[in-house]
């Protein structure tokens, strides 16, 4: 089971989440209230094991650019949050989780190249994703949810969704006055394991 922290800011968010069990830690490096510079992110990542990944949040950025700072900053997953293309998505030189707010449109994609994350249409705004507007008995793919969890609801979505589930990712749900909050990080991340664990 994936469990992605979103928006990390902070080594004490970091170090929580990682501490906590978190599989994935995402870090938003396009403009965004929760953006950080690359040099950020090399810093407060300093620490984190090599069995826990790095994941670089992009919204429809040059592909150079993209690529470029993955590189840099030793990422190991490139999440799009923007109308990328197939083609775009190919020319990653890392493995890529693609974000939609619609199930529809995941079927002009390839999947073979990517992993999906069904999000609402702002992610990290709390956003919660419409759950009941997704035909289960029509989907193939396993995903990532995101989109308005939190430590209330999460094992909520997870029995809702079953095994069509990959991982959970949370931004704004693991946050007090837009600020993430380290007990609300292990609160999230240990429901949603001792979800797992049954």
């Amino acid at each position: 089971m994936i469990i992605k922290t979103c928006g990390l800011r902070t080594k004490e968010a970091v170090d929580c989440a990682v501490a906590s069990g978190a599989t994935h830690l995402g870090f938003i490096l396009s403009e965004s209230k929760r953006q950080i510079t690359p040099k950020q992110l090399i810093e407060i990542t300093k620490d984190v094991p090599s069995n826990v990944k790095k994941v670089g949040v992009f919204v429809n950025e040059d592909i150079d650019f993209v690529n470029a700072i993955a590189s840099e900053t030793y990422l190991d997953i490139v999440q799009l949050h923007g109308q990328e293309d197939i083609d775009y998505i190919r020319k990653i030189i890392k493995p890529v989780i693609k974000s939609f707010d619609d199930y529809k449109k995941i079927y002009y994609y390839d999947l073979k190249d990517m992993t999906i994350l069904l999000d609402s249409s702002v992610g990290g705004s709390g956003q919660k994703f419409d759950w009941n507007s997704l035909p289960l008995e029509q989907i193939e793919a396993k995903f990532i949810l995101a989109g308005g969890l939190n430590p209330e609801n999460v094992v909520q979505a997870m029995e809702l969704f079953g095994d069509k589930i990959l991982g959970v990712d949370v931004s704004s749900g693991i946050e007090t006055d837009g600020v993430k909050d380290l007990a609300k990080i292990k609160s999230f991340i240990e429901r949603t394991k001792n979800y797992d664990v049954f």
